[in-house]
Formats: C-alpha cells, sequence, structure tokens
C-alpha cells in the first residue's frame, strides 16, 4: 500500500503597513489533504528603509513534509532540499498568493512543455540527474489548446505552482500584474516535477521541501498629534497648593 501525499501551501501576498505599530501581515496557510504533515519555519530579517518606509521585514517561510523526509537527506534546510518559489512566478512580485499544490490523484488536465515567461523562473533551478525518474515529466505549464494529459494514483505525485486552488488550470489574478497588458493577467500554472529536489538514499525520492520570501514595508503615515492640557485645571490646581 502506498502513502497518498497531497496538500496545499498558501504563500503569502506582500504587506505595506501603513503605522509604525508591531506589522500586522498575511501569514502562511496549509492545508494537508494526504497523508502528510506539514512543518513550517519562518525566518525575519528587518532591514532598514531604502524608499519612504520606516523599515522593511524579509520574512521566509520554509516548508518541509515530515512524512516524506529522511534523515539520510541531510539538513532539511539546506538549498538542496529545497525548492525556491520564485516572486517572479507569473511577474507576481508579492502582489498576490502564490500556491504550491500537491496531487496523486486521477484527474485530467492541458499541459505543454514549458517555453512561456511564466516558467522563466524555474528553468535554471537544479533539476533531478537523468534517468533518475523514468516517469517524471519535464517542466510543464497549462495550455488550453493541449491534448488531455491524464493523471494517477501512483505514488509519483505532481508539483504544481499556482494562483488558485485548483491545479493544473490558468487562473486570473484579482488585482492584475499592475501593467498594462490586460490578456497577461491570465496564469498557466506550471508542472515543476522536474526541478524539485530530490534524494537518493530516500524511498520517497522526491524532497518536498519549499521556500518562499514574502516583504512587509512598515511605513509611518499617522501625522503625531500634541496634547495640551486644558488651563482651568491648571489653575485650579495651582490655587489649591
Amino acid at each position: 500500500m502506498l502513502a497518498v501525499h497531497e496538500y496545499n501551501i498558501c504563500f503569502p501576498k506582500d504587506v505595506d503597513q501603513r503605522n509604525c505599530l508591531k506589522p500586522s501581515a498575511d501569514t502562511l496557510i496549509k492545508n494537508e489533504l494526504g497523508c502528510d504533515l506539514l512543518s513550517v519555519n519562518v525566518k525575519d530579517n528587518r532591514y532598514d528603509a531604502s524608499d519612504g518606509e520606516c523599515y522593511k521585514i524579509f520574512r521566509t517561510y520554509t516548508v518541509l513534509n515530515w512524512c516524506t523526509f529522511e534523515d539520510t537527506c541531510g539538513d532539511p534546510l539546506e538549498a538542496k532540499n529545497l525548492l525556491v518559489i520564485d516572486r517572479r512566478t507569473f511577474q507576481n512580485h508579492g502582489k498576490n498568493p502564490l500556491y504550491v499544490l500537491v496531487r496523486d490523484s486521477e484527474y485530467k488536465t492541458r499541459v505543454v512543455e514549458a517555453t512561456s515567461a511564466n516558467s522563466s523562473p524555474y528553468v535554471d533551478q537544479v533539476s533531478y540527474p537523468p534517468n533518475m525518474y523514468d516517469n517524471a515529466p519535464p517542466l510543464q505549464e497549462y495550455n488550453k489548446v493541449a491534448p488531455e494529459t491524464p493523471f494517477k494514483n501512483d505514488g509519483n505525485e505532481e508539483f504544481w505552482i499556482s494562483a488558485d486552488l485548483t491545479p493544473g488550470n490558468a487562473s486570473n489574478f484579482a488585482n492584475g500584474d499592475g501593467d498594462s497588458d490586460s490578456n497577461n493577467n491570465t496564469k498557466h500554472d506550471i508542472l515543476v516535477n522536474k526541478v524539485m529536489p530530490y534524494c537518493q538514499n530516500s524511498e520517497e525520492k522526491y524532497v518536498h521541501g519549499f521556500t518562499y520570501t514574502q516583504i512587509i514595508k512598515v511605513y509611518d503615515d499617522i501625522r503625531p498629534e500634541v496634547t495640551v492640557p486644558v488651563l482651568d485645571k491648571i489653575l485650579h490646581v495651582l490655587m489649591i497648593v
């Protein structure tokens, strides 16, 4: 019997906070759908202002699935065990959440080998050695005119990067890209098995590790207020003294 690994990870959008109070920002959301135990490490690096903000925080989330990781794979936080979820994905740069969707079930979708700018942030990431997985697909992306490709519940998970919670589709960001090209707001899900970290000493082979950095900018837009004591109360105190 094979363990089924399926889960969703939502990496949060960036935040511009308009006061200098303790930052209040969206955080990572995870949902385990199968035999999984997702652990989250959060690390903040604070930097002085580079623009009009008081300061900025680079908040890095690292997620590891303990149900697939083995000690023989080394340090779980080592770079070789983590897929970097690139902020450039879908030309997003933190404007909207990004999702990692892991599936091992029966479904169909339409994919082609990735060639668009959507997938370019992952082309240069380290891939597994040739022939390590005989049935691992190349880096692929959704394409609505491609023939349907069936996926199976076979113990070989699919790792999708998406703009929503549906694997293998195209998504429209609610806020767009912030550019003038309306056609560019459709984001095709990316199948990243080709660049997933691997561990030759593990039965699972794929290392289910991911990392993403959220940027929190803190501004001080609140005008200072000066409270002046009421004069008659001061005189009353002086008369008593």
